[in-house]
């Protein structure tokens, strides 16, 4: 297609619009009539955000569009950085600017008042990158979407408490009362974990409105929005560009939780330094609990320093983890869909994870039979002394899952109503607690010597929040 008022960012072109592409190529011969790269340009359906109308007469058009930053090392990250472009069109063909026009779609989940929609920025989620994207690209398309800056209520995380007391002073409340929320969290795993916690308590209310999130991957695994974006294979071009997406989206789901309680256990922050008893000795998560090797791992690589170091903070602590591996003294119980109980026949274990997600990291399939969502709780438990054979079966969740598919027994992998640990390690002087650590959606708990966990999934009907797909 060509027109004589086809105009990009004020300079004449001409239009063809095919395969899912607009192409333009300037007319104003700037080059003697021979065209350059630099003549013109193209902009890819799939890269588009949404494009808003800025006048009338003549039609005249903002394309906004997400690009990948273009380097070899952005590229290969687990969530690469984009940037965000601003295109203005005129006489752009009307199939290209019909499919993505601002205002074509129902946009329940931002088109709340102010008081009711939050943006979550924590500051210190993976590796700090969340706030920069919010004022360079979540902001403006907001913006686009008609979200000034006084459309939405901003919260920057100051401590591990931030998002807990939000949920407790302002969205619980509201949520009993049926007031519909949205929560834009750009964060980690922890973030969903302590809005979570904040509202429970709340299901009590007959008339409660469950806040719907809607979540921007900025911790180091990621693993609730990958799992989440599994299945079917994910059409947009980056997590982030998804992410964004989902903004306009008009479904959530609720979203499946477990209830992690224990006999006796403190909550550890500030590097392991400070333990703060948990309130009625129980913890609520949505992503995993577990005891071992990979409790262990997640709580010894949470330090400010490994963090500069993204997800490979975790290979780095495997390596030293591995050199001799610890063997966990338990009894583990687990209680299958039809109510019967099962004693696990061995004294030590290597690692023991209960699950309601797929991947905890984008490329990290731990329970590959999980599909997004599907609120079946399920178990992977396995024991070994050798640092070579627990590498081994990690490798294979990196390749699909596969090591649930040994010919050799030693993964066990069970769909569960409830896991109970028995903790049979000593308190030995001096390692202040190490091997009695348990991990629940990121966040690491201390238990007492003799003492339990029991994890058990909470019934459908009682979720507290809804995620936005």
């Amino acid at each position: 297609m060509s027109s004589s008022e086809a105009i990009v960012n004020g300079e004449p072109v001409e239009f063809t619009y095919e395969n899912s592409t607009l192409t333009w190529t300037k007319t104003n011969g700037t080059n003697g009539g021979v065209s350059s790269v630099e003549d013109k340009g193209t902009i890819l359906e799939s890269d588009v955000l949404a494009i808003v109308p800025i006048s009338n007469a003549p039609p005249v058009y903002n394309v906004y569009t997400l690009q990948t930053v273009d380097s070899p090392e952005n590229i290969a990250l687990p969530v690469p950085d984009v940037e965000l472009h601003q295109t203005e069109l005129r006489g752009a063909p009307e199939a290209f600017i019909s499919k993505n026009l601002v205002g074509g779609l129902a946009t329940p989940h931002i088109s709340l008042p102010a008081e009711d929609i939050y943006v979550v920025i924590s500051s210190k989620s993976g590796t700090g990158k969340a706030a920069a994207f919010f004022k360079d690209v979540l902001q403006p398309v907001l913006k686009a979407h008609g979200l000034g800056e006084n459309g939405y209520q901003v919260v920057r995380t100051t401590s591990h408490e931030t998002i807990t007391e939000l949920a407790e002073t302002k969205l619980r409340d509201k949520a009993s009362k049926g007031v519909r929320q949205t929560v834009i969290l750009l964060s980690g795993d922890g973030g969903v974990v302590e809005l979570l916690n904040g509202l429970i308590g709340a299901e009590a209310s007959s008339v409660y409105k469950r806040p719907a999130i809607a979540i921007f991957p900025f911790g180091t695994g990621n693993a609730l929005f990958h799992s989440t974006n599994r299945q079917p294979a994910n059409p947009y071009p980056t997590p982030l560009h998804r992410a964004l997406t989902s903004l306009t989206s008009p479904n959530s789901h609720p979203l499946p939780h477990f209830r992690a309680s224990f006999s006796s256990a403190s909550l550890l922050t500030n590097e392991g330094r400070t333990a703060t008893p948990l309130p009625n000795n129980e913890l609520h998560g949505c992503i995993v609990a577990s005891y071992g090797f990979h409790s262990t791992l997640v709580a010894d690589s949470d330090t400010t320093e490994l963090r500069k170091h993204g997800d490979k903070r975790f290979q780095i602590v495997a390596q030293e983890l591995l050199g001799d591996p610890h063997r966990y003294k338990a009894k583990v119980s687990l209680t299958g869909r039809s109510g019967e109980e099962k004693v696990v026949d061995r004294e030590t274990h290597a690692y023991i994870l209960c699950t309601l997600v797929s991947n905890l990291e984008k490329a990290f399939t731990i329970s590959p039979h999980t599909t997004p969502l599907d609120e079946v709780m399920r178990v992977v438990h396995f024991d070994s002394g050798s640092g070579a054979e627990i590498m081994e079966v990690m490798t294979e969740a990196y390749s699909g899952g596969k090591h649930v598919e040994r010919g050799d027994s030693l993964v066990g992998y069970e769909e569960v109503e409830s896991l109970r640990v028995d903790f049979g390690e000593g308190e030995v002087e001096g390692n202040e607690g190490k091997w009695l650590r348990v991990c629940v959606d990121g966040l690491i708990v201390r238990v007492e010597s003799g003492g339990w966990m029991r994890v058990e999934k909470v019934k459908k009907g009682n979720e507290v929040l809804d995620i936005v797909v």
